[in-house]
């Protein structure tokens, strides 16, 4: 089953790990409300939600084409999905059949999903709020994963802000 799962899925399941040893230390009390309902978590469930969506998908947007970035980039492209990346290694990717956009507003335009694969929460701010950042350029309904190592106190006012 693996092999046919689009999205890299298995880091949701490492996520959802954190934020359970979070929770456990105290760290996130003041988010521990909001995470109730994760108590159902089922990461079946999930790989099956998220494969049933993969299906409409068309466009896929990538910032993050590190050492992990890159590789997950090109399969994708290899999967037949249109991905357009920003930033670094642009010729390496675009020689590989890949779309370059410059800068991270527009490789978010019209995508479907867009990958974030940076090395940490300053660049992930960077990316999504930045000057030319993703969030505004993006359309409705688009999905963002965001794979990098981040706390919470990012990914709760993203949710908030992009479910306005």
């Amino acid at each position: 089953m693996a092999k046919s799962i689009k999205f890299p899925v298995p880091l949701l399941a490492v996520s959802y790990q954190q934020l359970i040893s979070g929770l456990g230390k105290g760290t996130w009390s003041e988010y521990y409300r909001r995470s109730e309902r994760w108590e159902t978590y089922s990461p079946e469930q999930l790989v099956n939600e998220i494969t049933a969506k993969s299906d409409t998908v068309n466009k896929i947007g990538f910032i993050g084409l590190g050492a992990m970035g890159f590789g997950m980039a090109t399969h994708l492209l290899r999967s037949n999905f249109s991905v357009l990346v920003y930033k670094p290694t642009l010729s390496r990717f675009a020689n590989a059949g890949g779309l370059v956009g410059n800068s991270p507003a527009e490789v978010s335009k019209d995508v479907d999903v867009l990958v974030i694969m940076v090395t940490n929460e300053a660049q992930a701010e960077s990316v999504l709020y930045g000057d030319f950042g993703a969030v505004p350029a993006l359309p409705t309904g688009a999905s963002i994963i965001l794979s990098s190592t981040v706390s919470l106190r990012i990914c709760y006012p993203t949710g908030a802000s992009l479910a306005k």
